[in-house]
């Protein structure tokens, strides 16, 4: 499955599993409104407060006090508090009623809270001994569904013209609603106000029938006077209005507690999920820093610390790039391991080039200080013997510096080089000539070739014996003598070079291990036995390279080495000469 599969199979599967979720939780917010319709029960809440409150009460001698968030809350609240003394005094008041009174005895505090219950004001109560010592709370909160409140409304909505009183016809459309009704009486009964009044309650209205609607249906009453006289309001509440009042309530109560648990829901699904991805992404971000610095070896911590992660938990998500990433760990692990022993062989290779050059310098200098001291007698043999041994070093130095130019050049693409069409067995032969008069006899040199002197092919001559030269010499050094070294020249064609040609350096002599077959084509890598400049099989590869070549080496020990210089096809236009 691909990366982009899986990650649109894993968002499908968690954003099902959360939708799920939401609905469950709205069934069950759905379930628990039908089971509990009604809201706390009246008094119940404020009761709870009380005691919360009286809890925290801080009381010092004849002072008490709250903390300074609990006041925050009540105020937020819209209570109002007082804390009273054995003595009935309020020594603590918050957020106070207006004309709420200072001192209460029992008398005044049940009619002060039977006043306020026909404002629809509840008046709540709550005693407790603190320090041996009696203190009592109250708490008020204005009920704004109650009739009581709503007839209070009213009575504060009523005007008067002319001893007549009248309520705006929107006020009593909301406070009553289709079947409440509203009665305003005088001192004798008649009605000089009514609304929506049931037919039977003829005026004067009596005190019985009165009394029996008060005592049998939800009636509230109270009186006031205007102009000298008493007026008494009777109110009948919208049952099916206050019922519609609760249930909208409960419906902003549930859409609330709905809004709340699916945020609640939403954000620690959203961590849960955001945790699964992030993980690994920060592992991975972590893993690629540590690439940056330098350290390979993380990825195997990694895997480690993350074993079960890794195959079964979220970095399966991400296996293509974690894949990627191992690999290119390994890879720079391995360049970075190559250059380590490059840079082993070039401080080898400096230390041996240093040693070359100062060797036959340390021959010219000595053998020109003692012939310049004059302190000895130079015979003609001598002084020919010790030139020829200068002539040597020096042929050495300039060998080792023409190396040195010659390995820049090739490095920066500066070596001009010249193709031509050159019949390869005559070069070849030329080459062998060149050897046999070094007299080589301890490493004898056979060439043999399958094809007609018709093989022609385009090299540029004086670098193509140059390359064969360094890998001639290579045989000849690493072998020990009598070594038998042969070339064989091939080609897949009939004749002519069309087809290319393969020309193979062949011993049966000491051979190479696995180790040096891989790296003897590396700048500065030599053989610890050698005294060469370590240049010369890396020279003569990028030779052979730049005239469209390439030489391939296998090489056992104790077994010989097989050296082939592969040239492919010729180009048409290098066809005819």
């Amino acid at each position: 499955m691909k990366m982009e599969t899986r990650f649109t199979f894993h968002f499908v599967v968690r954003l099902t599993v959360l939708t799920a979720m939401i609905i469950g939780l709205l069934l069950f917010l759905y379930v628990l409104i039908l089971k509990t319709k009604s809201p706390v029960p009246e008094g119940e809440q404020e009761i709870r407060v009380l005691k919360k409150v009286s809890a925290s009460t801080l009381v010092a001698g004849d002072r008490a006090d709250l903390p300074e968030d609990t006041e925050n809350w009540i105020r937020k609240q819209s209570y109002s508090l007082q804390i009273l003394n054995e003595q009935g005094k309020a020594i603590y008041s918050l957020h106070p009623l207006p004309h709420m009174p200072e001192q209460y005895s029992v008398e005044q505090l049940l009619k002060y809270k039977q006043d306020l219950g026909k404002k629809g004001i509840s008046l709540y109560i709550w005693s407790k001994k603190v320090q041996q010592r009696e203190w009592t709370w109250l708490l008020a909160k204005q009920q704004t569904g109650s009739p009581e409140f709503q007839l209070n409304q009213l009575m504060n909505r009523t005007q008067w013209k002319q001893n007549v009183p009248s309520v705006p016809e929107q006020e009593l459309r909301k406070r009553a609603g289709e079947n409440g009704w509203l009665l305003i009486l005088d001192e004798t009964g008649n009605k000089v106000l009514e609304y929506q009044t049931p037919a039977e309650m003829k005026s004067p209205v009596t005190i019985g029938e009165l009394s029996h609607k008060i005592m049998h249906q939800n009636v509230v009453f109270a009186e006031k006077e205007h102009n000298g006289q008493k007026y008494t309001w009777v109110f009948h509440p919208d049952i099916h209005l206050q019922a519609e009042r609760m249930e909208n309530w409960a419906i902003a109560f549930t859409f609330y507690m709905v809004l709340i648990g699916s945020a609640l829901l939403l954000i620690g699904a959203a961590y849960i999920f955001g945790r699964q991805f992030s993980s690994p992404i920060w592992t991975i971000l972590n893993w690629i820093q540590k690439l940056s610095k330098g350290e390979y070896q993380l990825a195997n911590e990694i895997k480690h610390t993350h074993q079960f992660k890794w195959k079964k938990g979220s970095f399966r998500l991400f296996k293509e790039v974690t894949d990627a990433l191992l690999s290119l760990s390994s890879t720079l692990a391995s360049v970075e391991d190559k250059r380590r022993k490059l840079d082993e062989s070039r401080e080898q290779w400096l230390a041996g080039v240093s040693h070359d050059l100062k060797n036959p310098i340390s021959t010219i200098k000595g053998y020109a200080d003692l012939y310049s001291s004059g302190g000895y007698q130079w015979t003609n043999e001598e002084i020919e013997e010790y030139l020829q041994l200068v002539i040597k070093r020096t042929s050495e130095l300039n060998h080792l510096i023409e190396d040195l130019n010659l390995t820049f050049q090739l490095q920066n693409h500066a070596l001009p080089v010249h193709l031509e069409p050159i019949h390869i067995q005559d070069l070849i032969t030329s080459l062998i000539h060149e050897w046999k008069e070094k007299e080589i006899k301890e490493n004898p040199l056979h060439f043999s070739d399958l094809l007609p002197a018709s093989l022609i092919y385009p090299v540029d001559p004086h670098w193509f014996k140059r390359a064969v030269n360094n890998l001639l010499q290579n045989a000849v050094v690493h072998n020990p003598p009598r070594t038998t070294i042969r070339l064989i020249l091939s080609s897949p064609g009939l004749s002519g070079g069309e087809s290319g040609f393969t020309l193979t350096i062949q011993d049966e002599g000491t051979g190479m291990p696995k180790q040096m077959v891989e790296n003897i084509f590396n700048p500065y890598y030599r053989n610890p036995q050698s005294k060469g400049s370590g240049l010369g099989m890396s020279i003569a590869r990028q030779l052979i390279e730049v005239q469209g070549g390439k030489i391939e080496v296998t090489s056992e020990l104790h077994q010989g080495t097989q050296v082939s210089v592969i040239f492919p096809g010729v180009p048409a236009t290098f066809k005819q000469i």
